[in-house]
């Protein structure tokens, strides 16, 4: 394999030259004579990164993904392949990061170099690639800028579980290259395993992935096709690994070949690259042995066989540094993590192209983790494990980003499925399916829009019978993959909790609402309802921070005068079921989020509702508002009048001395203040306002 050159003397003349892979590696070993890279390195850490300089500095850049040759009229042109993408990791500062990302690539076969970049605050990983279709030859160099962006974008997907920093993200060509650097320790596998691209491997034909979050996670369906290609690189090296063992313990005696030939397959599986977790997925996948050995006799075998491998090798004397790196080699090798970004916690599962769902890492797995990895010779405490999972060294994922990237594009346009889920809710309103259309469409807002001026303030509250499928309509919303956002056992009373709650979870249920007091519904909850955000102070944190909301509320409950707020009771929408809920139904996810993305992202409809509708929502909710004492007993001695001919100007005082003269400690209207709130809100009341307060027509019943 022979790398490509090219460099710019002072005139401008463009020199390029061809050296192999192996005279690049010994080359990087040591400066020039005029010390370039170090000079380079140098202004890099005093002026920052500018063309200007680098252009000044005689520095070779290099395309290690082609062969080149100069033409006669000076142009440059492609002859051969190498079959090699170039992942560039950038903002190491530390020496000791650059080394985490050589170690962490080391762990994936398909790794053919990892060396320190030109800058030294950077790191070169080159990634073997090749087609699924065999023999793949490339006609045009077109076609090699297709499929290398088709495999950097695969290769990214793959690299992103397993490296401690992030990649940076570029355009990739076959002619990509990076500047000649300096590592006196570069890693170089010229048995690299390609890592094998088809159609499918990264978006669309030119490798553009339209579901890339800022995050940098692969969707579940993406990261499924990732890890199954990967298995079958891995299967491939098993079958060559076992050939050789095979041929290596043909003269053992039969009574000792078996666990002979294991430890010599593992040791070739580990000089091939493949991780102990790996190694030890696919033998015992290999059903012939499961007879004779169980799956902790085939761990104990590739665990001893690893151990005494050159890379798992310890000094006589390790130092703390040494024990903290073979920790995080053991774990990384054993597990993949992320940080689940709504949840506000460390997700992991096993290290192995055997898909497993993420799993909360708690303190049971932490424990779990810790004690395999004393097994396994390493002097590891609960506390180092637990400093490391906690660490933003684990990278960041947005469970909400990756399920709208997958359901986005599934909706046909036409078939309204928010509407279809609407009618399973029996209902007299004429006005139902929109304003729970507008309601559906502003939760989707509230998870995926970066900012919103105003968050969800409208709650569905459903009222009927018991046994009527409330609960289960409102569980019914959310899809599997979204389960984990749906809660119902809020305290609402607990306004930390109900904060917290806020921006962990995506849909809450106030189950019975009635249970819910008057001074707590008419303060504290109609507040948070509207909140854009929350402010909450951390778990042991010294300071108030500022959180995205992500939750939107829903409410059921058995009896119908449930609304107590005087003022009148717009952030409720009241549903009187007339039959059961249609639970049979089953929305097509996909399709239904689909469409509610497709309508927010667009911004196709309005989501927010208007002060007419609002109006609307308030004249609908009064026949459910609770009838406090003081209205009944007004009602029973007071009317609205016309004119001034039929009744009397009074004041709030004078009417609540009488009623308190006639109902004594039964009229419950909490002192004049109250009970001017809940007459002011009487349909028909006439009132005019004067320098002293407000003043009500009234007529007294005979």
């Amino acid at each position: 394999m022979k790398f490509s050159f090219v460099s710019i003397d002072r005139q401008k003349n463009i020199h390029l030259s061809v050296k192999t892979a192996e005279w690049f590696f010994e080359r990087i070993l040591s400066d020039t004579k005029s010390g370039s890279v170090a000079r380079y390195r140098e202004q890099i850490a005093l002026f920052g990164s500018t063309g200007l300089k680098e252009r000044n500095l005689s520095l070779a850049q290099v395309c290690p993904a082609v062969e080149m040759v100069k033409q006669a009229n000076g142009n440059m042109e492609v002859v051969h392949f190498n079959g090699l993408v170039t992942l560039h990791v950038a903002n190491l500062l530390r020496a000791k990061d650059i080394e985490l990302v050589k170690e962490a690539s080391k762990m994936l076969p398909m790794t053919m170099a990892a060396f320190t970049g030109a800058d030294g605050r950077s790191a070169e990983i080159l990634v073997a690639v090749a087609s699924k279709e065999a023999q793949k030859d490339f006609s045009t160099e077109q076609e090699m800028n297709i499929f290398s962006q088709m495999a950097y974008e695969s290769a990214c997907s793959v690299y992103r579980g397993v490296l401690p920093f992030s990649v940076e993200r570029q355009s990739v060509t076959a002619r990509s290259s990076f500047m000649m650097t300096l590592d006196g320790n570069p890693y170089y596998n010229a048995n690299a395993t390609p890592l094998l691209i088809g159609r499918s491997s990264g978006g669309d034909a030119y490798g553009n992935d339209p579901h890339e979050d800022c995050a940098g996670s692969a969707t579940w369906r993406e990261q499924r096709e990732i890890d199954m290609d990967l298995y079958a690189v891995y299967e491939q090296m098993y079958q060559a690994a076992a050939s050789e063992a095979y041929e290596a313990t043909a003269d053992i005696v039969e009574s000792q070949r078996l666990e002979a030939y294991l430890s010599v397959l593992c040791a070739k599986l580990c000089e091939r690259g493949v991780p102990e977790e790996e190694a030890f997925l696919h033998i015992r996948n290999h059903y012939h042995y499961k007879e004779e050995y169980d799956e902790d006799v085939f761990r104990a075998i590739a665990a001893a066989v690893y151990a005494e491998s050159d890379h798992r090798r310890q000094s006589d004397e390790p130092t703390v540094s040494q024990e903290t790196r073979r920790l995080i080699g053991f774990l990384r090798s054993h597990y993949v993590f992320r940080y689940n970004t709504v949840l506000g916690y460390t997700e992991y599962r096993p290290n192995n192209t055997w898909v497993h769902d993420w799993m909360p890492c708690d303190e049971n797995v932490i424990n779990g983790m810790t004690i395999e990895a004393r097994l396994a010779n390493l002097d590891a405490r609960d506390k180092d494990v637990r400093r490391y999972v906690r660490s933003n060294m684990i990278r960041r994922c947005d469970p909400i980003d990756d399920f709208f990237a997958k359901v986005s594009g599934k909706w046909d346009g036409k078939t309204d499925h928010i509407a279809m889920l609407a009618r399973c809710i029996s209902c007299d309103i004429p006005q139902w399916e929109k304003w729970f259309r507008k309601w559906f469409l502003s939760m989707v807002a509230q998870w995926i829009k970066p900012y919103q001026e105003y968050g969800n303030s409208i709650v569905p509250l459903l009222i009927s019978a018991q046994g009527d499928g409330k609960t289960s309509f409102c569980r019914m919303i959310l899809p599997k993959e979204l389960s984990w956002g749906f809660l119902e056992n809020l305290n609402v009373g607990d306004k930390r909790a109900t904060l917290q709650a806020m921006h962990s979870f995506l849909l809450i249920n106030l189950d019975e609402f009635n249970q819910i007091g008057q001074k707590l519904q008419e303060g504290f909850l109609k507040n948070v309802i509207q909140l854009p955000s929350v402010k909450i102070k951390r778990p042991y944190g010294k300071h108030v921070e500022e959180f995205k909301r992500y939750a939107s509320f829903i409410a059921t409950t058995n009896e119908t005068n449930v609304l107590s707020d005087p003022t009148g009771n717009r952030r409720f929408i009241c549903v009187q079921l007339t039959a059961p809920v249609n639970t049979a139904y089953k929305p097509n996810y996909e399709a239904l989020y689909g469409q509610a993305y497709a309508l927010v992202m667009g911004n196709k409809e309005q989501w927010w509702f208007s002060p007419e509708e609002v109006k609307e929502i308030v004249a609908h909710n009064r026949e459910f508002e609770m009838i406090p004492p003081a209205i009944l007993y007004f009602k029973e001695y007071y009317e609205p009048a016309d004119d001034e001919k039929d009744g009397v100007w009074l004041s709030p005082t004078a009417i609540y001395d009488r009623l308190r003269r006639i109902a004594g400690s039964d009229l419950k209207a909490g002192g004049v203040s109250s009970f001017g709130r809940y007459i002011s809100n009487i349909p028909g009341l006439k009132q005019k306002r004067l320098s002293y307060g407000r003043l009500y027509l009234v007529r007294e019943k005979k």
